[in-house]
């Protein structure tokens, strides 16, 4: 299963994953959220519930209820509109015995043990359930790597690679536009614009000659140009 490592300076970074994880759910589909206590697991399931449309005020830890039903408006775009996300958190389960007491059989199929109807469920601490798991869950680990940055590995089942935009989430880490300051999502259609008219904002600053760039020219650039631009045949000056 292909597997991606994509580094998260900043929560507004994850939000941006989120939202490209968001994008290629599907419904029946099962994410796991893996990582220590702190890691940000909560955060980003709170960002992929409000990527789905689901307002923020809806969406809480579901350490001490197990399983919180967020409603996806049917006006979302995506397979899960009108549909459900679960939300599960199953630290304080000591295995998958506790699951029928939650009513675990109405909400997944016992056989391929995805989610039933028009739901997609992502699943905090899934390591303690592990029987109950798909085999062909989506898993995503997040570490710590500062007070606010985060490193996650983002594992895809082969059963996903050829549903749109999983290729750019795999390929493409979030990014920030460098016209507006937004981050934007590796599915973004314009990426790495935030939007098109951040994108015409850049094209018009190369245009009028007022773009800037973050260093001043080096004259090691004209020479990388030359070289790249008709072939290393291309003579530079003693």
């Amino acid at each position: 299963m292909p597997a991606s490592t994509i580094d998260l300076p900043s929560p507004e970074a994850t939000h941006a994953l989120a939202q490209g994880i968001a994008s290629i759910l599907r419904p029946g589909d099962v994410l796991t959220l893996e990582g220590p206590l702190g890691a940000g697991k909560t955060t980003l399931a709170r960002a992929l519930a409000q990527a789905l449309g689901v307002p923020p005020r809806a969406v809480s830890s579901p350490t001490f209820v197990i399983i919180n039903h967020y409603s996806v408006p049917t006006d979302a775009t995506g397979p899960l509109s009108g549909g459900e996300l679960l939300h599960i958190d199953a630290y304080r389960l000591s295995g998958a015995d506790d699951a029928p007491s939650l009513g675990w059989d109405d909400l997944f199929d016992p056989v391929t043990r995805r989610a039933r109807g028009c739901r997609a469920a992502i699943i905090e601490w899934a390591e303690r359930i592990a029987e109950l798991i798909p085999a062909d869950e989506v898993r995503l680990t997040l570490s710590p790597t500062g007070e606010e940055s985060r490193r996650a590995v983002l594992t895809i089942h082969d059963s996903w690679l050829s549903r749109p935009g999983v290729g750019q989430l795999l390929q493409r880490p979030p990014t920030r536009c460098r016209t507006s300051g937004r981050w934007v999502s590796p599915t973004s259609l314009s990426y790495p614009f935030f939007d098109q008219r951040s994108s015409h904002a850049d094209l018009f600053g190369w245009l009028s000659g007022s773009y800037r760039t973050s260093r001043q020219p080096d004259p090691s650039d004209a020479e990388d140009r030359a070289d790249t631009a008709g072939g290393n045949d291309v003579p530079r000056p003693n």
